[in-house]
């Protein structure tokens, strides 16, 4: 494809089918009501922009990528979900429509419980999750226990496949205390954060661990609350 960024043009030159083709209808941004109004492969460029009314989102063809029509590739993409759930305050478990349904059960004494765990379908209401692309996720977990001093781990997995074992942040806090039964009490708050690069597909595990000193009855730890979410900062490497 030639280079048609500009011509100068001269005074009388005859505007022919394929100048008009190469440097006004493959230079604009094409205006489309809804996403399957998009150029397709018959018509669409390597570079072409669109603007999706429905959604309000400019987006650029890429032959790289394997969503094919995605924000501009170099930027960041913001917010790809948010999940909440809880047991206090009244609220029953929860999950946004791009996250798997969360779990909040009871953590038995020296065990582990995934609170996420399944396959993240959608990015910037791109589906499925773009390759490539650098994730930040981070989570909170706010627990109470019973009497007795325990270690209380949080952990996300991240990966291509179900059941995802690559860890991508850990952290772990040491409660002890007579009574410990406070979800805004700093000794019940973990938090964890880290970096992932996707791949084909997005699957995240969320994980609670409760290691306690004092195994049996009163061990548990109950997740009282918890959030995840997943922003999209950038890109890890050229589209693929």
């Amino acid at each position: 494809m030639p280079n048609n960024k500009y011509r100068a043009w001269a005074n009388g030159e005859v505007l022919t089918a394929a100048n008009l083709t190469d440097y006004i209808q493959k230079n604009v941004v094409v205006q489309c009501d809804t996403a399957a109004d998009l150029p397709d492969s018959g018509t669409r460029r390597e570079g072409m922009a669109a603007y999706v009314l429905d959604t309000d989102r400019l987006l650029i063809f890429s032959n790289g990528a394997a969503a094919g029509w995605t924000p501009p590739w170099n930027t960041g993409w913001g917010l790809v979900g948010f999940a909440f759930a809880g047991t206090a305050l009244g609220m029953s478990a929860s999950s946004s429509t791009s996250f798997p349904t969360a779990s909040i059960a009871n953590v038995a004494a020296n065990t582990s419980s995934n609170i996420w765990s399944g396959q993240v379908t959608s990015q910037t209401n791109l589906a499925p999750v773009t390759a490539n692309r650098r994730l930040y996720i981070s989570a909170t977990i706010g627990a109470s226990a019973g009497n007795g001093t325990r270690n209380i781990g949080a952990t996300i997995f991240a990966g291509t496949s179900a059941s995802p074992t690559t860890v991508i942040a850990a952290q772990e806090i040491r409660s002890t205390s007579s009574s410990i039964n406070s979800v805004i009490s700093s000794i019940n708050q973990i938090s964890v954060e880290g970096i992932h690069t996707t791949g084909a597909a997005l699957y995240i595990r969320l994980q609670l661990t409760n290691t306690t000193d004092t195994p049996g009855a009163g061990g548990a730890v109950l997740p009282r609350l918890a959030q995840i979410t997943i922003t999209d900062i950038g890109p890890a490497g050229a589209p693929t």
